[in-house]
């Protein structure tokens, strides 16, 4: 089974392969492929996602920031100490308000997106 990005169908596939322009990235069970996303991600929810986008690429710490849903996803490196307090006061700063942080496991759309990376 050939799985391609955003399909939630691909958790329920015994063996997956993730492909871009007919490369195969990847093969492995969802299961798998979501416990081998080698960074932490955090999801981020404020009252304005696409400004909350825009400023997150400044802030060095995150490899990568992308749109999930109603939340942005933020990617860092394991090897870096990270506290999400450190995140909201920067955010705070930048004068968001309502901002909701959270550790999560990554999905196979997160773990799709790192490897093109």
């Amino acid at each position: 089974v050939v799985a391609t990005p955003y399909m939630e169908e691909a958790s329920l596939c015994d063996r997956i392969a993730l492909m871009q322009n007919g490369k195969i990235l990847k093969i492995d069970t969802p299961k798998q492929i979501c416990k081998d996303f080698p960074k932490d991600l955090f999801e981020v929810k404020t009252e304005n996602i696409p400004a909350l986008l825009k400023i997150l690429k400044s802030y060095k710490v995150a490899e990568n920031s992308y749109a999930f849903g109603e939340f942005v996803h933020v990617v860092i490196n394991k090897n870096i100490e990270f506290l999400p307090e450190t995140l909201e006061i920067f955010l705070r700063e930048k004068n968001f308000k309502n901002i909701e942080i959270n550790k999560i496991e990554a999905t196979i759309e997160d773990s799709f997106i790192d490897l093109l990376n």
